[in-house]
């Protein structure tokens, strides 16, 4: 019976989906480290974005030279920190001019302090970069993920739904082919879920009529092994447990069937945005590779296709 149970946690876990899971799934979500790799980038991030706040008292950020020219201005800046009459250089006022184009006009040019100011503010803009350059966080948490400006609230309720939805079906692999077809697979679950509803809210009624406790006693065959001077009931009963224990595997087929049905559609349709072919041949060029098989025709079109796809030519 731990099959009902399942399906009735992926079917609450779908009426109960982020609203914005529909634009914005994304299938890495449902990856095993996810929830990990979100709350490590969620604190390197935050600590980022909260330097930037700090540095955006005293700098227009939207004004900002490359990181380059902020690190060489730093140094520059740097030898003048000491100077009795800096202002007697040319080069000195025109670093200085160059600094004040993006230094807020409350703040105080301190030859003294800025430098140091400087030398974080470089230091933090490069890092941030780096973040938002993180090929490791994108493939994880995918288009949403923009480093120090991510909205990690939704980020996280949609990490926190796949990874619940992983755990429900038992499989990273059934799971991502669940998101990546999204709405297909929703209504296919939901529609399975409630037929076991109804199925289950029957067996509990001839239960009850022929006088056995389904929910105290939850093994099938010791519930048919009980007697009921209700012939009837019993041969109703002993023929919805016997469809009944079919449903683990059923959940089990059906999900498999849903993730390879999805994949090779989304497959398909990728060589298709590539090549001059018909839909059926990109179809069966998405099964071959992903079966790990050969092709084996005459048909002049799939000779555009032979660098996706072993081909046998008859």
């Amino acid at each position: 019976m731990e099959a009902f149970e399942r399906i009735v946690s992926i079917e609450k876990l779908f009426e109960d989906a982020p609203p914005e899971i529909s634009i914005e799934r994304y299938a890495g979500h449902a990856d095993q480290a996810a929830q990990q790799v979100a709350q490590e980038a969620r604190n390197i991030c935050t600590e980022v974005a909260e330097k930037i706040g700090q540095l955006s008292e005293a700098f227009n950020l939207d004004f900002l030279p490359p990181t380059h020219e902020i690190n060489s201005q730093y140094h520059e800046l740097s030898k003048y920190s000491r100077a009795l009459f800096p202002f007697l250089s040319p080069a000195y006022r025109t670093l200085k001019r160059q600094i004040q184009t993006y230094l807020k006009t409350e703040i105080k040019f301190d030859r003294k302090k800025l430098p140091g100011l400087l030398r974080d503010l470089g230091v933090t803009i490069e890092k941030a970069a780096q973040l938002q350059a993180r090929q490791d966080y994108r493939k994880i948490l995918g288009p949403l993920y923009k480093g120090h400006e991510s909205d990690w609230p939704r980020i996280e309720r949609l990490v926190n739904w796949s990874q619940s939805l992983r755990v429900a079906v038992r499989s990273e692999y059934v799971a991502k082919g669940i998101i990546e077809a999204y709405e297909h697979n929703r209504e296919t679950i939901l529609r399975y879920a409630c037929k076991v509803t109804e199925d289950v809210k029957r067996l509990n009624g001839i239960c009850a009529r022929a006088k056995l406790s389904f929910s105290e006693d939850t093994d099938i065959h010791r519930l048919l092994e009980k007697k009921s001077p209700v012939n009837l009931l019993m041969t109703s009963l002993n023929n919805m447990l016997i469809a009944m224990e079919g449903y683990e595997d059923l959940l089990n087929i059906s999900l498999g069937d849903i993730h390879k049905g999805a994949s090779a559609h989304i497959e398909a349709a990728k060589i298709k945005s590539r090549y001059a072919v018909s839909f059926a041949d990109c179809f069966a060029a998405a099964t071959a590779i992903r079966e790990k098989a050969e092709i084996v025709t005459g048909d002049p079109e799939f000779k555009k296709l032979e660098e996706q796809v072993d081909i046998v030519w008859i």
